[in-house]
């Protein structure tokens, strides 16, 4: 009613989304942030110029966007932005091309690695340290440990 739109953060901090300057959307569109206020698992944000509910509406299903120049850094050596390994090389410990990092999914469970191969279905990984124990960033590479499937007893 106030021009409010529910939006979800993907920053380490929610209520961050408003220190990163404005936001773009992926038709080249420009929010400022007004405020900014914590509810649940969103943050509600009311942006420059939109005053009524008409307005916000037509946000619903906006992606929108920091730019990457304001972004701070990686606090530690186990932080990546996603945007970072999209693109990546992903091969075995034994240098097999499994194929290229396309997505970083959470469905709730934890983070998943997509990788594209070059031909076929893409393949889902968990995110984590066992599974992909090799994030070289700089070498384009991410080494990953396809897990074993159990033998199941019986076949």
């Amino acid at each position: 009613m106030r021009g409010e739109v529910r939006v979800k953060s993907y920053t380490a901090d929610p209520a961050d989304l408003g220190r990163y300057g404005a936001l773009s959307a992926e038709d080249g569109r420009r929010f400022e942030v007004l405020s900014i206020r914590p509810a649940k698992d969103v943050v509600v944000v009311r942006f420059k110029g939109l005053d009524d509910r008409n307005a916000v509406e037509a946000l619903n299903g906006v992606k929108l966007f920091v730019a990457r120049a304001v972004l701070p850094p990686p606090e530690d050596e186990d932080e990546f932005l996603h945007a970072d390994l999209i693109g990546l090389r992903a091969e075995t410990e034994q240098g097999e091309e499994l194929g290229r990092v396309s997505a970083v999914h959470n469905f709730g469970g934890g983070d998943m690695v997509e990788v594209q191969p070059a031909k076929g279905p893409s393949l889902l990984f968990a995110f984590t340290r066992a599974i992909v124990p090799v994030i070289d960033i700089a070498g384009g590479r991410v080494v990953i440990v396809p897990p074993h499937e159990e033998e199941v007893p019986g076949e």
